[in-house]
């Protein structure tokens, strides 16, 4: 195969076709037919040859009656397609896998339902109001191949519906609104948004998300190279709140940037009032000395400035940005691994989360182990002072081993100034690999801002694949009584990881106790409806006490929560769930998270929402 994703699209009243194209890379012919998991996708029927060396394109039909959504159509769902062809010659008399073994060469296979769309400008923020936007989504082919941007949306927790919802996509100066409205317990996901749902390629824009009931949705975004044939490789973006932007006169500091002979920085500088402004951009070195400067930068109403890696100075790991006009600014910036194509998100996650940096401040998962499929894991902290003065403080990590461990490190950072910490567990705390557990920062004395990044390098390579960890705090916790789901959830069969099948991917999702104290959490998987899943008469909920500090990690979320047998032998790779979490017991606090993991590449996400 040469793509391991196809995404078509079409108004809710039409069936959309497409075509995937696959090489013959062996020496003989390859014989066989087009075959798919679901009933959805409808092959053509054609018996399919493909010379040595050669490429053939075969095509498919959406049949949308029969999609599990077909009552109310309504986004993405994703599925598998595959050529399946001789693993050996046959004689030519033989119908095509008359008991021959045969293997199968997958694409994984979306579908969007197109919402209505019309030519519109986008409104501004009256006061009281909050919007939510998504600098950078784009369908565009950059240094290290085609990037998309997937976005999923969810109303599982508020009891009601958002029948206003209106997403407003800005490239230039033209914007183009969509109307999708979620129904209440509904999660959804929209798929190389821009191209499928927009209708437009080769461009990066940004994503305006309005609606009354904002404050009940939970919006994740993603990024990712879709051109190596392993998979994908790809990170969650930040969705940033408006009420939360840099004002005139304010600044702020990210830190966790690269520009190197092995990587290189994407910057962008997003409005979101709806007046122009303009910004000062500082990108510094380890001792905090100015390397550049991007001056009075203009930032149009409502658009992203893009700062491409041509003008992120060698040696940069830290920026600051500086608003210097009557707009609202942010921002963030995606590190690229050359070598590999994968990118992952820093962004000043203190004015993210709407703190000041003198919080205690978590990074939710870090460690040093091998995974699955011959990778190994580990992760990279930086920490910057964004102030002028000398902060001060203690990094403390807290290992699982079954019970917790700590390690704990005092800091000393000045004014400006990066510390990079590469594998911290390992070469910082001096922890035993294999480990894993997560990091608390402490400040005694002025602020500080901090970025990471967990990922694998796969057993005989030097690329690296992996994904940018928010940094959170005690706050973000959830406590007693409080919940979290996550929508738009992709898991897969032990069968399908085990095959490291490309563009499929497995899910984890991490609890970790910010308190000291006991809890317990309850974990529930539901279908996109807000239904529950349930299996042999039990339905899909399980409980999990937390000891003080505690992390664990529940991997293979589904086959965790059901049982590894009952859900092999219930359910196939499911596309479009909810994972929800819920704290029922005990006075600690839990910080959740969710993983899910490109099972060719081995290329993670994180996503917090």
């Amino acid at each position: 195969m040469s793509a391991t994703r196809v995404d078509v699209a079409a108004p809710a009243n039409t069936n959309p076709s497409g075509s995937v194209k696959f090489r013959n890379i062996g020496t003989a012919p390859a014989i066989g037919l087009l075959s798919a998991d679901v009933g959805w996708i409808v092959p053509d029927p054609a018996v399919i040859t493909i010379a040595p060396g050669a490429e053939v394109t075969a095509g498919f039909t959406i049949d949308r009656a029969k999609r599990p959504d077909a009552s109310s159509l309504s986004g993405t769902l994703s599925a598998t397609l595959s050529f399946v062809y001789l693993a050996r010659n046959g004689s030519s008399g033989r119908a095509p896998f008359a008991g021959l073994p045969s293997l199968a060469a997958p694409v994984a296979v979306g579908d969007t339902v197109q919402p209505p769309l019309t030519s519109s400008g986008i409104p501004a923020i009256l006061p009281g109001e909050l919007g939510l936007v998504i600098p950078g989504v784009g369908n565009i082919t950059g240094s290290v191949g085609v990037f998309i941007s997937d976005i999923s949306i969810g109303n599982a927790l508020s009891g009601s519906a958002a029948p206003d919802l209106k997403l407003y996509y800005l490239s230039g100066t033209t914007s183009i609104s969509a109307s999708q409205p979620v129904s209440s317990g509904q999660s959804l996901n929209l798929a190389d948004i821009v191209n499928t749902v927009f209708g437009k390629s080769e461009q990066i824009g940004a994503l305006h998300v309005r609606s009354s009931a904002v404050p009940q949705l939970g919006v994740n975004a993603s990024v990712f190279n879709k051109s190596n044939p392993a998979g994908t490789y790809g990170s969650a973006i930040p969705v940033f709140r408006t009420n939360r932007a840099i004002a005139k006169g304010e600044t702020s500091m990210i830190t966790g940037l690269r520009k190197s002979a092995t990587s290189h920085t994407n910057v962008y500088v997003q409005e979101v009032s709806g007046t122009p402004t303009t910004a000062d951009v500082t990108f510094l070195g380890a001792g905090g000395q100015t390397l550049g400067m991007l001056s009075a930068l203009p930032v149009n109403a409502f658009a992203p400035a893009i700062i491409g890696q041509v003008s992120v100075p060698e040696g940069t790991v830290s920026t600051r940005v500086a608003n210097l006009g009557d707009g609202a600014i942010v921002w963030y910036a995606t590190p690229v691994d050359r070598s590999s194509g994968d990118t992952w998100a820093v962004a000043d996650w203190n004015r993210f989360f709407g703190r000041s940096g003198t919080e205690q401040q978590v990074i939710p998962v870090a460690g040093s182990a091998p995974g699955r499929n011959q990778t190994y894991f580990r992760t990279d902290i930086s920490i910057a002072n964004p102030g002028s003065v000398t902060a001060a403080g203690t990094l403390r990590y807290y290992q699982q081993t079954p019970t917790v461990t700590t390690f704990e490190k005092p800091l000393s950072i000045e004014p400006g100034r990066t510390l990079a910490l590469d594998d911290v567990v390992v070469s910082f705390f001096g922890a035993t690999a294999p480990s894993l557990g997560h990091v608390v920062l402490t400040s005694s004395d002025g602020s500080f801002t901090m970025s990471s990044r967990t990922y694998t390098t796969v057993q005989g390579t030097t690329q690296t694949f992996g994904t940018g960890v928010p940094v959170m705090t005690r706050s973000d916790a959830l406590r007693l009584g409080q919940a979290k789901v996550f929508g738009a959830v992709k898991d897969s069969t032990a069968a399908t990881t085990n095959a490291a099948r490309p563009g499929t991917f497995r899910t984890n999702v991490g609890l970790v106790e910010t308190e000291g104290e006991s809890v317990t959490v309850r974990v529930s998987i539901l279908l996109f409806d807000g239904r529950q899943l349930a299996a042999g008469g039990a339905t899909a909920a399980k409980s999990y006490p937390l000891a003080p500090h505690e992390f664990r990690q529940l991997n293979a979320i589904v086959s965790e929560i059901l049982g590894a047998a009952t859900r092999e032998a219930d359910f196939g790779d499911l596309d479009n769930v909810q994972v929800k979490i819920e704290v029922i017991a005990g006075t600690g606090g839990v910080l959740v998270y969710a993983t899910s993991t490109d099972n060719g590449t081995g290329d993670t996400l994180l996503r917090i929402e």
